[in-house]
């Protein structure tokens, strides 16, 4: 059994099943689930976008509906289509659209982030963008998004990894902290007051 761990996180525990015939290791969920983890020479590329309601002062967090870190907030966000050729900034635009219902607006990139232990299912480097909203109204959570939650800023900036599983509105939710280093990611965007 493998597991796979950085600062912030530790992943769940997936048993490695070997490798397929596209060069694909397989890993099994704790659930049962086997998904794809390809070898590290294999960067998967990834936008993760942190909305900010402007008239609360509140983040829109997803609940992963599906492995790994399922049931787990995350930032809203997902894989670049490299097959079809998206770009990057056409990625942020999809994935807003598909997982919060976000349908359009000014993005602005924010940070980046590549390393080895982001996500179990290989190398991963995401590109996170900003982008601010007046109002919630046709926000809701869609494709692997399971819920979408609103926490204020403030309240944010304290949680750490452990304590987010305690959290209200999250243990409340059936939510287990915070998937991938997306706390990390969401925290040095706040706090370094990149424009949100």
């Amino acid at each position: 059994m493998s597991s796979f761990t950085n600062d912030a996180v530790t992943t769940p525990t997936y048993t490695d099943l070997g490798m397929d015939s596209t060069g694909a290791r397989l890993l099994q969920s704790p659930d049962g689930k086997v998904i794809k983890a390809y070898e590290w020479h294999r960067t998967q590329l990834t936008m993760d976008l942190v909305v900010t309601d402007t008239s609360t002062g509140s983040i829109a967090l997803i609940k992963r509906g599906a492995e790994p870190f399922k049931d787990s907030f995350a930032l809203p966000g997902g894989f670049a289509d490299l097959v079809k050729g998206e770009d990057i900034d056409e990625t942020v635009l999809r994935e807003a659209q598909e997982e919060i219902n976000f349908m359009g607006g000014t993005v602005t990139r924010a940070t980046f982030r590549a390393n080895a232990h982001r996500d179990p299912r290989g190398y991963t480097a995401t590109c996170v963008y900003t982008i601010n909203v007046t109002s919630r109204e046709g926000f809701k959570a869609g494709d692997d998004a399971a819920a979408l939650f609103w926490i204020p800023i403030n309240v944010l900036m304290e949680l750490t990894q452990e304590t987010a599983k305690t959290f209200a509105p999250f243990s409340n939710n059936n939510v287990c902290g915070f998937a991938f280093d997306h706390l990390d990611i969401l925290q040095e965007v706040l706090s370094r007051n990149v424009p949100v």
